[in-house]
């Protein structure tokens, strides 16, 4: 494999963006994961369950189980019963949950913006792709 392959290049720049979100993020003892979970429950109408954030994030059911655990722990989820299936767990933020997706919002929107102007007019063709690769994958 050189490390001009697209595979490579995709893998290091993820890496090095992951790597400095969660460097920003420690200040407020959250992970990049973490934050990703607390903005999609707070973008949802509809309850969220443990599938529902396995299938946001691409991750098995342990890995999910352990990241809501540590979370609701940490205090920034609520853990309840589904309404719709008591089987299931359904999450919500806490009132803390919000205030640090509150807090830690523009960090990330900073970096979007980031990778944005460094992509120029491609930025909306290079996220289609990535959405075209998403389905492939």
């Amino acid at each position: 494999m050189n490390e001009q392959d697209i595979s490579v290049l995709i893998y290091k720049m993820s890496s090095a963006i992951v790597t400095y979100i969660n460097h920003e993020l420690n200040a407020y003892h959250l992970t990049f994961q973490q934050f990703s979970i607390l903005r999609y429950i707070s973008q949802q109408d509809d309850e969220v369950i443990g599938k529902d954030i396995c299938q946001f994030l691409g991750v098995s059911h342990p890995t999910a189980v352990g990241l809501t655990s540590r979370m609701v722990r940490n205090n920034l989820l609520i853990a309840s019963i589904s309404s719709n299936d008591r089987r299931q767990t359904a999450f919500c933020l806490s009132q803390y949950g919000q205030e640090i997706l509150t807090q830690t919002q523009s960090l990330i929107d900073q970096v979007e913006t980031q990778i944005a102007d460094g992509l120029g007019e491609n930025s909306e063709t290079f996220k289609q792709c990535l959405l075209s690769l998403e389905e492939i994958f």
